[in-house]
C-alpha cells in the first residue's frame, strides 16, 4: 500500500466506500400521508402490514442492503484480521533477520540482548493490538448486520404464500418485535455498538502503536511543568 500514490489511494477508497453505502439512501420513503407513521417511512419496517404499498424495487433494496452490510461488517472484519496476521508474521521475520545481522556484525551482547527484548516487546504489542481490535470488531460490528439479513428474509417470506400458511411462527415473531419496540431498541443498540467500535480504535493505537504515539506526541506535545521547590 505504501507504493500507491496518496491521491489514487483516496480515490479508490472513496469509490469503494460510496459504492457500498449508496444503497442506504434508499432506506426511507417520503411520508405524504399517514399521521400514524414515521416521517420519513423506513422501508425495512412494517413489512407484514398489507396496507403499505410495496414497490418492486424493495426486493432489490433488501438484497443489496444485506450484501452491503455483510461486506462492511463481516467480510471486512475478516479481511482486516487476515491482513493483521500477515503483518505480524512479516514483522516477526524482519525482526529475526535484524537479530541475525546483529550477531553477524558482532554487536556487543548488551546491545544484542536489548534488540531482542525490543523485538519481543514489539511483537507482543502487535499481537495484543490485533486480538483486541478483532474481538471488538467481531462483538460490536457484526450485530448491526443481523437486522438487514432478518429483513431480507422477512420480505421474501411475506411474498411466499405457502410459507405464510405453513410456517406462521416467523410472522408472529417478526410482528411482535416490531410492535413491542424491541426491533427499534436492537437497531439503536447496534448503531451505538458500531459507533463505539470505531471511536475506540484511537485508544487502541494510542496504547500499542509506537509510531502512532510518536505522531500524537508531535501534534499534542506535553507541557513541561516546572517543579516548585
Amino acid at each position: 500500500m505504501s507504493e500507491v500514490g496518496i491521491k489514487k489511494y483516496i480515490a479508490i477508497s472513496l469509490f469503494i466506500s460510496c459504492g457500498l453505502s449508496v444503497i442506504k439512501g434508499f432506506k426511507y420513503s417520503i411520508n405524504y400521508e399517514g399521521d400514524e407513521k414515521s416521517f420519513p417511512i423506513p422501508n425495512d419496517n412494517d413489512i407484514f402490514n398489507s396496507y403499505i404499498e410495496k414497490p418492486a424495487f424493495l426486493d432489490a433494496f433488501f438484497i443489496i442492503n444485506s450484501i452491503s452490510d455483510i461486506l462492511n461488517y463481516i467480510v471486512y472484519v475478516i479481511i482486516c484480521f487476515i491482513v493483521d496476521i500477515y503483518m505480524i508474521i512479516k514483522l516477526r521475520a524482519v525482526l529475526e533477520e535484524k537479530t541475525k545481522k546483529s550477531k553477524t556484525l558482532k554487536v556487543s551482547s548488551t546491545n544484542s540482548q536489548k534488540n531482542q527484548e525490543e523485538s519481543e516487546e514489539a511483537i507482543s504489542k502487535a499481537i495484543k493490538m490485533v486480538v483486541i481490535n478483532t474481538a471488538i470488531n467481531l462483538l460490536f460490528k457484526i450485530p448491526i448486520s443481523f437486522l438487514p439479513i432478518l429483513n431480507t428474509y422477512a420480505q421474501f417470506y411475506r411474498k411466499n404464500v405457502m410459507l405464510l400458511f405453513e410456517k406462521p411462527i416467523f410472522k408472529e415473531f417478526y410482528v411482535s418485535i416490531i410492535n413491542s419496540g424491541f426491533y427499534a431498541m436492537i437497531e439503536d443498540l447496534s448503531d451505538f455498538l458500531y459507533c463505539f467500535s470505531i471511536s475506540i480504535q484511537f485508544f487502541i493505537y494510542l496504547r500499542f502503536d509506537t509510531k502512532f504515539i510518536n505522531g500524537f506526541n508531535l501534534l499534542f506535545p506535553k507541557e513541561k511543568k516546572e517543579s516548585s521547590k
